[in-house]
């Protein structure tokens, strides 16, 4: 997968990861089918990706490496108790967690999940805004 825009999303995913690890699962990315999630107990986010397995891997550890790199691929692979994490001709060692112990479910969208606003209220909302916008 494109290594350059694996690190753009995992940057934006970071910003839920936790700062300290009261709970170790919250400073990891959790990888499963096809989604990338941060969640710190206060804020989750998701995000789309090409990585098909399923693992939870510590996220400034991750982001660090990839950072680092300078090929444009990089290739995840679980073998055992490790995530082989392979950048070009480099190959890097982490340990994971399971999806045994992820913590946040990520809710599956459905059309139900869209909001439907009539004109009339879009027009309302905005001129009720313009007072206050400068």
């Amino acid at each position: 997968m494109d290594r350059v825009k694996l690190v753009e999303t995992l940057e934006i995913v970071s910003e839920a990861l936790a700062n300290n690890n009261l709970v170790p699962i919250f400073q990891c990315f959790c990888f499963k089918d096809g989604t990338v999630h941060a969640f710190n107990d206060q804020l989750a986010i998701v995000a789309p990706v090409d990585v098909k397995d399923t693992f939870a891997v510590h996220g400034k550890t991750l982001l660090g490496l990839l950072e680092a790199g300078s090929t444009d691929d990089v290739e995840f692979e679980i073998e055992g108790q490790d995530l082989w994490v392979t950048c070009g001709k480099s190959q890097m060692q982490l340990p994971f967690f399971p999806e045994g112990n992820f913590i946040f479910e990520a809710p599956k969208p459905n059309d139900s999940d869209t909001l439907r606003y009539a004109d009339e209220f879009i027009s309302r909302a905005v001129v009720l805004c313009l007072p206050t916008a400068s």
